[in-house]
């Protein structure tokens, strides 16, 4: 492994920013102007881009001792076994071979209707006989499918004269994979090669629907054909056969000794459900096995995990993270020296292999959340295959955000309390920080430095993008009020409403943070310039995530023009920024100065990286979304499908990227009003989502809400009901009653009813989300604007006009005052409003009112809008409504006009 491989690796992992854009990445349907149809009954149907909200209770735990069942004494046990010369259906026992958690092997003998020895596996005592057979039999049909080099081949199965359930394989000769590879002495690279194909046997059986389960060193045999080691997997359909729970009396005899090890158990199987075991539950178990190829241990210390009691051994396997291997290693002493030695390198050669690439394979594989695990085994056998072949690989380490989320899941009690103890946090962070860095500064070795450097700005930054700057104002405002009398909080609370306590937070953010760390940077970096661009970077990528765009595009713009000057245009690092900087444009609404430098990263990425480099796949979407939002939508279709090609190919079909993509091709089709193209690409996401994400996963729910939005943009509106629904519970259950996207789906389902003309079940659900966006989001935010008019217009159809006016006064009064005078929110609130007077027969002034919603709408749309056609409809009604035919007259010659251009 060469070392500038592993520095482009590592210039990737600082910057992924470029990786994921919200908004351009996860494309949704956005709110807006949409059939004509729609628009005239008030109809708006809107998704958003997701992010997922999880969380779980730790389970109280009790001591090993207190939950043991005693077995069958030893020797009663024996007296009950099957002997070597008995006959056991068409075969005849002739030694036993082994002994694991669920029986004895023995080697067999098969006279009928073919001469042979095949391994049989008497399950133990206790087990349903009748219930293991049938479920055997159950899986037979699938099993029987397999035909795989590399798999042991599952013959027969039946029932002793005793009762007990047996199972009979191809006989394996051979030993484990793992006493095969130390006895001879196999160095890494021929343990990875054995590792692959290992892979691919499992792959095998996944596409045949075949999940082992059970996978471990023992049930990974090596046996030699024509003198080559060749892997062979066995047990398969055992496990599932007999559907083996996990409990302390699965796990331990009366003595405290295992009889099967949870060691290569995944956290999902820790759960002791036996519920929603998928295919990567044998990935993990996967990585399990290769740990112990590289290192000689596995994960979790077995001494450790015996002595812990067994609820504190599933919290262990469900909670705890595990060192990387090379830590790992490091941590072995003498028996780090011997792993080395059987591997034939020293143990300072070995820490050096195994750090970095192989780390973030292994760790990859070990994800509690399996939804960051490679989605395939044969996923797994590429990476390998690259790291073999000196590419670069596709797993990489956690982002500080992500390890910042789940610190916050672990100690959710103790954050984000008071406002004043908030703010207290960040500036202590913020002094920490550069308290850091100017210790650091005083280390002799530079590279040292600025790797610890990276890692305090990368804290800071992830620290910093987790603030929600809305929550952040509201707390300062309850902690100051919290500080004052009640007489005093109350005149303090009415003067609070004139001030926008967001602004107030990031203004506190920017001036005492962000600012300072600026200046830090220009005054100790500046004769370090390679190091201040990375830091400039950092801070610009900050700035951007929270909303500080003018603030962003100076320290992008130095970042990058170092970065060109020290590294060259093609440098990975140089690349990034420019992403970066194309991301911030796109944000500023520069969508033209955006494209520029989107596809400058793009052909950077393609020459240096190739086509199918996880980083260039990123920027052919992020090329996609910049010209879709130049209007370009043609040549937004060419890329969107080349990178859902493209990650079907090298990712796979599961894979979460490429069920973006497969939505983002669905998008772009719908927005180019392909509406019979896209379905299918919806629908093949929210399939592929449901299977491999969950139904409840936010991205499925969103794919869901999708469908439903494009077939009722079709006319098909009873049909898209049941996915508004299914987005609606989902959320519910997964987010919350209160999260912006649940609240979303209470508003789609609301609209798409009264499109239904159920009115009165659209109130309820309209009344929901604008309950919701008031508690959460505040009065003034565009979302509870919509809000506002979508429950006047159901209002207005159950004939409560009077309350339908004064929701769409309100939404009028605040456009104007937060949107301003010729936005084009202001012009819908109108439009809406003008409707309603028009109803209660008020027709002076709703003529005045849909003059001027004309008037915005037309300035913002132009005359082809549909939102300025409809407006010029609602005049030309009101004005027949008013007997005023002339002004009839004068907007249905504007409409004929309209038509004729």
């Amino acid at each position: 492994m060469g070392d500038p491989r592993r520095d482009v690796r590592r210039r990737r992992e600082r910057h992924p920013v470029d990786r994921r854009i919200p908004g351009d990445r996860r494309f949704a349907e956005e709110a807006g102007p949409g059939l004509l149809a729609s628009c005239r009954q008030g109809v708006v149907v809107s998704d958003e881009d997701p992010r997922p909200l999880d969380g779980r209770a730790d389970a109280p735990t009790r001591s090993l001792d207190s939950q043991l069942t005693p077995r069958p004494d030893a020797e009663g046990d024996e007296a009950l076994r099957e002997q070597p010369g008995e006959l056991i259906g068409r075969y005849k026992l002739l030694q036993q071979i082994g002994e694991g958690g669920f029986g004895v092997v023995y080697m067999a003998e098969q006279e009928k209707p073919v001469r042979r020895k095949v391994a049989l596996k008497i399950i133990k005592l206790g087990m349903d006989t009748k219930q293991v057979i049938a479920r055997f039999e159950a899986e037979r049909q699938a099993l029987a499918l397999m035909d795989h080099p590399n798999i042991a081949r599952v013959l027969d199965a039946g029932a002793t004269e005793r009762g007990r359930p047996y199972f009979v394989m191809e006989l394996v000769r051979g030993e484990s994979i793992t006493d095969y590879c130390d006895k001879n002495g196999l160095d890494i690279e021929d343990r990875l090669s054995l590792f692959q194909q290992t892979c691919h046997a499992l792959q095998h059986a996944h596409q045949k629907g075949i999940i082992h389960r059970d996978i471990k060193p023992s049930n990974v045999m090596i046996t030699l054909h024509d003198g080559q080691p060749i892997p062979k997997v066995i047990d398969f359909g055992v496990a599932k056969a007999t559907n083996q729970r996990l409990t302390e009396k699965t796990l331990f005899t009366e003595y405290k000794q295992f009889v099967g090890t949870p060691d290569y158990m995944s956290p999902e199987q820790a759960e002791m459900s036996g519920l929603d075991i998928d295919t990567r539950t044998d990935v993990y178990s996967l990585g399990v096995l290769l740990y112990e190829l590289l290192t000689g241990t596995t994960p979790f210390d077995t001494d450790s995990l015996r002595e812990a009691g067994f609820s504190e051994m599933m919290r262990i396997i469900r909670e705890d993270t595990p060192h990387k291997p090379s830590t790992r290693l490091r941590s072995l002493g003498e028996t780090g020296d011997r792993t080395a030695e059987r591997r034939r390198v020293d143990l300072r050669r070995l820490s050096t292999i195994l750090s970095g690439d192989l780390d973030w394979i292994v760790m990859k594989c070990l994800e509690k959340d399996r939804t960051r695990r490679y989605e395939t085994a044969n996923g797994l056998a590429l990476d390998i295959g690259r790291f073999l072949a000196d590419q670069p690989v596709l797993a990489g380490p956690p982002s500080a955000g992500y390890k910042l989320r789940k610190f916050v899941k672990r100690h959710r009690a103790g954050t984000y309390s008071a406002a004043a103890m908030l703010l207290l946090l960040l500036i202590g962070i913020a002094g920490t920080g550069w308290g850091l860095l100017q210790a650091i500064e005083a280390r002799e070795e530079t590279q040292q430095r600025a790797a610890e450097l990276e890692t305090v700005m990368e804290f800071q930054q992830a620290i910093l993008a987790e603030i929600d700057m809305k929550q952040m104002g509201q707390d300062i405002r309850e902690a100051l009020n919290a500080e004052l009398d009640a007489e005093s909080a109350i005149a303090a609370d009415e003067a609070f409403q004139r001030v926008n306590m967001t602004n107030v937070a990031r203004d506190v953010i920017e001036k005492n943070i962000l600012a300072r760390a600026v200046d830090a940077i220009e005054a100790q970096f500046g004769d370090e310039p390679r190091i201040e661009a990375a830091l400039r970077q950092t801070i610009g990528d900050t700035y951007l995530e929270l909303g500080f765009y003018p603030e962003a595009l100076p320290q992008m713009e130095l970042a990058l023009d170092s970065r060109r000057r020290l590294l060259g245009a093609d440098d990975p690092e140089t690349l990034a920024s420019v992403g970066n900087l194309g991301r911030l444009l796109r944000r500023m609404g520069r969508p033209e100065e955006a494209e520029t430098y989107y596809r400058e990263a793009l052909e950077g990425r393609r020459r240096v990286l190739g086509d199918d480099h996880p980083d260039t796949l990123a920027s052919i979407n992020n090329m996609g979304a910049a010209l879709q939002a130049v209007g370009d939508m043609a040549g937004a279709e060419v890329h969107f499908r080349e990178a859902m090609e493209r990650r079907r190919r090298v990712l796979g079909d599961d894979h979460i990227e490429t069920l973006i993509s497969i939505n983002n091709v669905g998008f772009i089709l719908k927005r180019m009003g392909k509406l019979d193209e896209a379905e299918p690409y919806y629908l093949e996401a929210v399939e592929r989502g449901r299977r491999v994400l969950g139904s409840d996963h936010p991205d499925t729910l969103t794919w869901v809400s999708n469908v439903g939005v494009l077939i009722g943009a079709m006319g098909r509106r009873e049909e898209a009901e049941p996915y508004y629904l299914e987005a609606l519970e989902g959320r519910r259950r997964a987010l919350g009653d209160l999260h912006p996207l649940t609240l979303l789906s209470y508003a789609n389902l609301g609209r798409l009813l009264m499109q239904l003309d159920r009115p009165d079940e659209a109130e309820t659900h309209l009344r929901r989300a604008l309950a919701g966006r008031r508690r959460t989001l505040g009065d003034d935010h565009p979302k509870t604007l919509l809000s506002i008019s979508d429950l006047g217009k159901s209002l207005e159809a159950i004939g409560r006009l009077d309350d339908a006016a004064a929701h769409h006064r309100e939404a009028v009064g605040r456009s104007r005052r937060v949107l301003g005078e010729g936005d084009w929110g202001l012009g819908r609130a109108l439009f809406y409003y003008g409707r309603t007077l028009m109803a209660l027969e008020q027709y002076e002034d709703a003529e005045k009112t849909l003059v001027e919603a004309h008037g915005i709408l037309h300035a913002a749309g132009g005359a082809q809008d549909v939102w300025t056609r409809v407006s010029v409809d609602a005049l030309i009604e009101v004005f027949e409504a008013s007997g005023d035919e002339q002004g009839a007259d004068r907007w249905r010659a504007e409409k004929a006009g309209e038509d004729r251009r």
